[in-house]
């Protein structure tokens, strides 16, 4: 297996580029509230509710993103352990919206979107969650 190095400015805009246009950090959160309360009408100040109901929103938000972060690696991770068994799965599907039973022998994974596909002996790229069976080759 061929593998590159990877600079530090290399991941530093992998990072940038490959979050979402809806991801929020902490970081992003911190510098709103902030402008927030810097541009507040000192009349009518936010309240200490409020605000502690915006912590509370970014301590929920950031414990959902380290779930789905933990969620990819495991998905990505019984990906992997495919590799080397004969899976059973529905092949290409027929005129008539019906699809033959395939079985063949993983070789390969590779992931489009962050999803896992297995690649099998025959070329097939089959989703994981389409598989219905496996067996040690």
């Amino acid at each position: 297996m061929i593998t590159s190095a990877v600079s530090p400015s290399d991941s530093s805009a992998k990072e940038l580029t490959n979050r979402n246009a809806y991801d929020m950090r902490t970081e992003d959160f911190l510098g709103l509230l902030l402008t927030e309360l810097k541009n507040q009408d000192p009349m009518e100040p936010v309240s200490t509710s409020e605000m502690a109901t915006q912590f509370a929103t970014l301590t929920q938000v950031s414990q959902l993103n380290t779930t789905n972060g933990y969620l990819k690696t495991l998905s990505h991770t019984q990906a992997v352990d495919y590799l080397g068994k004969t899976i059973t799965y529905a092949g290409e599907k027929n005129a008539d919206g019906t699809s033959a039973e395939k079985t063949s022998l993983v070789t390969g994974v590779v992931y489009k979107d962050s999803v896992p596909y297995l690649i099998t002996e025959g070329g097939d790229h089959v989703a994981a969650g389409s598989v219905t069976g496996v067996s040690e080759s």
